[in-house]
């Protein structure tokens, strides 16, 4: 919930230069007066609105607005897009992003794309008038919505996402989205009182209410597609990343030592999938550690497309287990300082003392694990 209420505050936001973006990208097809519309009247749910958005995006000229507005026309449009993919990281437990440029040729994709598949539905439902035909095309705005939705599904998240798991997420959102769209139409036509409090803010507050339901739709979408990849170890896979000192020492061991030994074995690179499967408990803890693993060198990660690989750093050849649990003891700020005093110098000593004997009794390789 509190993810969907973010999006729905970024939309509320970027609603008009998003739209401004897409219908450019539409205008210059020739299509801005009729899918777009029929995209917007089926996305916003009013006409009044959609017609507003029309002729803004209409008498909008990029040329005119010079470049600096135009790029800030299609960053406001993208921030939008950003925080999606945010979101869908956190589901997937995706801990880094994409890199720039990859990152703006997958949003102008989106941008491209999504409108079209989700508006050629619509328009060939409503251009379609054979009762028989009708039956039959009459799915039609389901099915490209389904695969306007396993489209994000498999393309945002920073991670491999499987077609299957995607697809079954499209789905259930598709569903649910179109399900969720005719309620709440069928209820704003029949609630007076609603209209009675808000009067001609009714139909604004109506929007809101649906950008909102929308974005939680979505967020279940992935949640589902996420537990369809995942369906082996889902119970575990959602359980918080906040875990003990000892427990995450211990998981990012197992992490570590098990590709050693199978790029040892196999002297292939590992899929950080086989990771987590072979590992269990928490895919983000697992993510995360794989991600600090290498950015304190003894890992490399490799990639493939989408998908992410991992090998033993150069270098790493003698890491040991001490050496691990030492590099995240000492990452993260230490430079806040204490007051000086004789209980600190006591704590240091204590401190000395403990992390020695740990050297001796921790002198083992992750090779030889």
């Amino acid at each position: 919930m509190v993810l969907a209420s973010s999006l729905t505050y970024y939309s509320i936001l970027a609603i008009v230069p998003f739209f401004a973006v897409i219908f450019v990208v539409l205008k210059y097809m020739g299509l801005q007066n009729t899918y777009g519309v029929v995209f917007l009247n089926n996305i916003l749910l009013n006409p009044e609105i959609s017609k507003g958005v029309v002729e803004y995006v209409n008498n909008t000229e990029l040329g005119a607005l010079g470049i600096i507005g135009a790029l800030a026309l299609i960053k406001v449009a993208f921030l939008l897009l950003m925080k999606v993919e945010h979101h869908l990281n956190y589901i997937w437990g995706a801990r880094e992003n994409r890199p720039f440029f990859k990152k703006i040729a997958y949003y102008f994709i989106a941008i491209i794309l999504l409108p079209v598949i989700i508006t050629l539905g619509f328009s060939v439902a409503i251009e379609v008038v054979g009762d028989y035909i009708f039956l039959t095309l009459g799915m039609l705005p389901y099915l490209f919505t389904i695969l306007g939705f396993t489209f994000i599904y498999s393309v945002l998240p920073n991670v491999p996402v499987k077609l299957l798991p995607a697809l079954a997420g499209g789905t259930i959102a598709g569903l649910l989205w179109h399900a969720a769209q005719q309620t709440l139409v069928y209820w704003a036509a029949r609630a007076t009182e609603f209209n009675l409090i808000y009067g001609s803010f009714s139909q604004l507050v109506l929007v809101f209410m649906w950008v909102y339901i929308s974005w939680t739709i979505i967020l279940i979408g992935a949640e589902i597609s996420f537990a369809v990849q995942n369906h082996k170890i889902y119970r575990q896979a959602k359980k918080s990343n906040e875990v003990s000192s000892y427990f995450r020492d211990k998981v990012a061991l197992t992490v570590a030592a098990s590709v050693f030994r199978k790029f040892s074995a196999t002297k292939k690179p590992v899929p950080a999938q086989e990771v987590i499967e072979s590992v269990g408990g928490s895919v983000k803890l697992v993510n995360n550690l794989l991600f600090d693993l290498t950015a304190f060198g003894f890992l490399q990660e490799l990639r493939y497309k989408k998908s992410r690989f991992f090998i033993p750093a150069s270098g790493a050849e003698d890491a040991t287990v001490y050496s691990v649990i030492k590099a995240f003891r000492e990452s993260g700020d230490s430079d806040i300082k204490i007051n000086e005093s004789d209980i600190v110098d006591k704590v240091n000593s204590a401190l000395e003392n403990i992390m020695g004997a740990e050297a001796v009794s921790g002198d083992v390789r992750l090779s030889e694990i």
